[in-house]
């Protein structure tokens, strides 16, 4: 088994990365945050009964109309329900994995992702068995150097792609979420985001793998970058057609164009006041109450203004 850890904190491009690597035979699938990463590190039983558990949800969940991935989260909130998967598929399936008394992590990991693709309806996965991408956020919760220890440990045969996005585009997306959704009006805190931000940053600096930057993937460096991720992978880089193929971004497939047209352009949503302070509270030692505020009154005024365009 083959395993590619795409970790990130919000959204640095994960997805976008992961169609990438799915070209590479992985088998790319909208699962991610069931309690591996908690798994790994404890190797507990109850944990693993949980994870097994969380996943079976997930065969449940997807099988109902649903909106899910795309480049944005207005494109995933204007485009059509579907169901991912057909859990009456894999029913045989998910009563051998529940009567298993198979106590290994990647035994049980194998035989859950190894049905989902046997239930997807939204595409046909040309994945080669044994080979997965894994989504991760909140990597920076643990000890990074244990948790990378634990994967190899588990998988054996592990690469890592570590994501990393400058700060305002950054809290721009963060902040599109919540100017697309009903918690618009809901108090953010600029000290909290840069907290989240630096120590993702920190936590994961020294972690082995591959460190992607957003913008690459957007830019003329795209094909640079599918070198590096080929090179670090240790495969050789997929004879397609690279902008004749739809590319799955977490559950949505899009063509070439859209897949790698940057959705949240800076000032699509905070505008260039706003995105100026959050430069100068960037370099700011400490990032007070008053900046906190002051940041929220230009949020306000944007989600306002955005409202109206949308409108």
């Amino acid at each position: 088994m083959k395993i590619v850890v795409i970790n990130s904190n919000g959204p640095m491009g994960s997805s976008v990365a992961g169609a990438i690597v799915e070209k590479f035979g992985y088998l790319n699938i909208p699962i991610r945050n069931l309690g591996l990463n908690k798994c790994l590190l404890s190797q507990d039983k109850a944990d693993r009964d949980r994870f097994q558990q969380s996943f079976i949800d997930n065969f449940t969940s997807q099988s109902k109309m649903a909106k899910m991935g795309g480049v944005s989260t207005r494109d995933r909130d204007s485009s059509p329900s579907y169901r991912a998967i057909d859990k009456s598929l894999i029913a045989d399936e998910i009563a051998d994995i529940e009567k298993s008394e198979s106590t290994s992590l990647h035994e049980i990991y194998g035989s859950l992702r190894s049905a989902y693709a046997k239930a997807i309806q939204y595409k046909t996965s040309a994945h080669v068995p044994g080979k997965h991408i894994e989504y991760t956020t909140y990597f920076d919760q643990y000890p990074t150097k244990k948790l990378c220890d634990a994967y190899i440990d588990e998988f054996e045969d592990v690469v890592f792609v570590h994501m990393h996005r400058n700060f305002v585009g950054w809290v721009e997306s963060v902040m599109s979420q919540y100017f697309s959704g009903p918690r618009k009006w809901r108090i953010i805190l600029l000290h909290a985001l840069r907290r989240r931000y630096v120590d993702y940053e920190n936590s994961i600096i020294d972690c082995p793998g591959l460190h992607l930057d957003f913008d690459s993937l957007f830019n003329a460096e795209r094909e640079q970058s599918i070198r590096a991720i080929a090179e670090e992978l240790g495969e050789p880089i997929p004879q397609i057609e690279w902008e004749n193929v739809s590319y799955d971004l977490y559950g949505r497939l899009r063509e070439f164009q859209s897949a790698f047209t940057l959705a949240d352009v800076e000032g699509t949503y905070l505008s260039s006041g706003t995105r100026w302070f959050i430069r100068y509270c960037m370099k700011k030692k400490k990032i007070s109450r008053l900046h906190d505020l002051i940041f929220y009154a230009f949020c306000l005024y944007d989600a306002t203004v955005f409202g109206f365009r949308k409108q």
